[in-house]
Parts: C-alpha cells; structure tokens; sequence
C-alpha cells in the first residue's frame, strides 16, 4: 500500500504544479506550509486505498487454498409439493380475504 500512497501523492503534487501552485517559495517552513493544499486530497485518497484494500480482502485476494464453490440442490418432488400447496394457501386466504370472510375487525 506504502508505493500506492507515494504515487498518489506525487500525482496529487504534479496536479498542483499543473494548476500553476510553486511548492518551491519561500524558506524551509514556508515550503512545508506550502504543502497543506496536498494533505486533503491525499487524505480522499488514502481513504479509497483502505477501501480497495477492504474489498480485496473480503473477496478473498491471496488467499491460497481452494476458492468455495456453489452447490447445485436438486430440486425433488418434496419441493414441489411444498410449493403446491404454500401457493394453494395463499389462494385459500387470498379468496377469504376477498369474499370478506378473511378479514380482521375492527379492534374494540
């Protein structure tokens, strides 16, 4: 990460540089003053490096044994009866509800 800030920084120098901002006036304070401008986008930055880094990290990056892979569940006659019969319920409450004789009351 250490290379990546570095180049970052640098970008973020020449970008100044380009706009016509000298990091080179005045005595040895005043040049370290003169870099204020470069802590702020850098600050942005490095904040993007960390979540680059995070989102290397979370999808496994260098990890060295084998990747997880998706199992495939056969879909078996239970599965379809199970989904026969929550869909024949849903209709049940469905027209119950429609016909009036489903519906809650009023609370008293």
């Amino acid at each position: 990460m250490v290379p990546l800030f570095i180049d970052s920084a640098v970008t973020i120098v020449d970008a100044q540089r380009l706009r016509g901002y000298d990091f080179n006036q005045g005595g040895p304070l005043e040049r370290v003053r003169r870099y204020v401008p470069v802590v702020i986008p850098f600050h942005g930055r490095a904040a993007q490096g960390e979540q680059h880094g995070d989102a290397l990290e979370a999808r496994g990056f260098g990890f060295s044994h084998e990747p997880t892979t998706f199992i495939e569940y056969p879909v078996t006659a239970a599965d379809i009866m199970a989904f026969a019969f929550l869909i024949a319920l849903g209709t049940l409450y469905f027209m119950l509800y429609w016909t009036g004789l489903g519906g809650i009351g009023p609370m008293k």
